[in-house]
């Protein structure tokens, strides 16, 4: 069971991940709640669950992914994990989630082609011409 950052945890993170000075102009898509942020990733890296099944209160799949994609590459999510451990947390479920790659081959038949989904040719039906 995933529990969200405590104020002591988001304490200890916060110098770390709200690097970025506060946008003054209007442009563009407003920015995500870092806090929010980090919950949605450190979601996925506890519960071991897939993006598709992030709950609705996080930020989209594609911003969460982006930041956890950063964070692995500059070795920040191995910095993050360790001020949470030593904040009190327990770590050792998302041990395995650290250095895992994103995945690049599709759920399911890996043989199969991307985006079709009939396996029997015989149940195949051309499209109807329209006149």
């Amino acid at each position: 069971m995933f529990t969200e950052l405590s104020d002591v945890e988001w304490h200890a993170l916060r110098d770390l991940i709200c690097d970025r000075p506060v946008r003054t102009e209007r442009r563009g898509r407003p920015q995500v709640e870092q806090r929010t942020l980090t919950n949605a990733v450190l979601w996925v890296l506890f519960t071991g669950e897939s993006w598709s099944k992030l709950p609705m209160q996080y930020p989209s799949v594609p911003t969460c992914r982006r930041k956890l994609n950063e964070w692995r590459e500059s070795g920040m999510l191995d910095t993050i994990l360790k001020r949470l451990q030593q904040s009190g947390r327990d770590i050792s479920a998302c041990a395995g989630q650290i250095s895992k790659p994103a995945r690049s081959t599709p759920c399911g038949d890996t043989d199969r082609l991307r985006g079709v989904f009939w396996t029997n040719p015989a149940s195949w039906k051309p499209p109807v011409a329209v006149r």
